[in-house]
């Protein structure tokens, strides 16, 4: 049996008239408001229909995996088992790309299609890399970065421009705020 299902608004799924037999039980994929389960559950059915659920998150003080057993209490009743699922901190960014329109004037004009790539490992340990193009108006939107600090370069200029070579500083925090800083004038390393 290969089957790849996806949970109600409950967050609920059922495998009916499933035969006796192993199983490998696995979170394929979840909403980007969450961390997938990527965790291998066996699940064993034997002839008088009992089944038992081995998880591996789950172990004894041996260090070995348990074997839950679910009984049915009524003919018909599904077997219930819950994969607990970790929010997944993530944050949106958008800035804008512009010069000022004259050098005594605070006044800006948006710099369309120039490309920025954000870069990084989120506290996740997931490698991200994920590049935006401003729009006419010069507004650039990152979207889905998940918690963690990166890095943001301008990559391509727009063709009337040169390439701006600053590192600019991203960090997405435990609640999904995102802060973009500039390079420190006197130290680019540093950021402020």
């Amino acid at each position: 049996i290969d089957q790849i299902q996806s949970t109600d608004r409950n967050g609920e799924l059922t495998f009916a008239k499933v035969e006796k037999g192993t199983y490998t039980l696995m979170e394929y994929g979840s909403n980007p408001d969450w961390l997938d389960d990527h965790t291998a559950y066996k699940v064993e059915i034997n002839d008088a229909g009992e089944l038992w659920i081995t998880n591996p998150k789950k172990t004894d003080e041996n260090g070995t995996a348990l074997k839950q057993e679910y009984v049915r209490t009524k003919e018909k009743t599904p077997f219930w088992f819950e994969v607990e699922n970790t929010p997944r901190i993530h944050g949106d960014l958008s800035f804008y790309k512009a010069r000022q329109t004259t050098a005594t004037n605070d006044a800006l004009i948006g710099i369309a299609d120039t490309t920025f790539e954000l870069s990084g490992t989120s506290d996740y340990g997931n490698d991200v890399v994920k590049t935006a193009i401003s729009d006419k108006n010069g507004l650039v939107k990152i979207h889905n970065i998940e918690k963690g600090t990166y890095t943001l370069r301008e990559v391509k200029a727009n063709a009337d421009y040169i390439l701006n070579d600053s590192k600019y500083q991203v960090v997405v925090n435990d609640a999904g705020s995102v802060t973009l800083f500039k390079p420190n004038k006197d130290n680019p390393e540093n950021y402020v």
